[in-house]
C-alpha cells in the first residue's frame, strides 16, 4: 500500500485574520493537495488540551449526526496529512501570521502618536 504525498498545504485564513467570533479552539483553515492532482479545501487546524490536530471537512446530516465529506482510510496517511498541515500552519504564523482571535475583554490598542 502506497501513501499518498501531500504536494502542497495552503493556509487560507487563519482566526485572527479574519473571523474573531470563531471558537477558541480553532486556530486556521487550510487546503491540502495530494500528489498535484487532488485537493481538499475546508480543513480546520484545532487546539485542543493534546495539542493540535488537523479535521477533515464536515458536514452535519438531517439526524444531526456530524460525517466526513473526506478523509483518510489509514493511520500513515493521516499522520502524513497532519504533520504537512500543522508544520506548514506554524510556518505562516511564524511570518507573522496571527494565530488566534483577540480576547473578548482584550481592549484594543490605539495606534501610536
Amino acid at each position: 500500500m502506497s501513501v499518498v504525498e501531500v504536494t502542497e498545504v495552503r493556509i487560507k485564513k487563519t482566526v485572527r485574520e479574519y473571523d474573531p467570533n470563531a471558537k477558541e479552539n480553532l486556530l486556521a483553515w487550510a487546503s491540502i493537495t495530494f500528489d498535484s492532482s487532488f485537493v481538499i479545501h475546508n480543513v480546520r487546524i484545532v487546539e485542543s488540551p493534546k495539542g493540535m490536530s488537523v479535521l477533515m471537512p464536515s458536514r452535519r446530516m438531517k439526524d444531526g449526526e456530524i460525517k466526513d465529506i473526506a478523509h483518510p482510510l489509514n493511520i500513515a496517511t493521516r499522520r502524513k496529512i497532519e504533520q504537512a498541515t500543522i508544520a506548514e500552519y506554524k510556518k505562516h504564523v511564524a511570518a507573522g501570521a496571527p494565530s488566534r482571535p483577540p480576547s473578548r475583554t482584550e481592549e484594543p490598542v490605539p495606534p501610536a502618536v
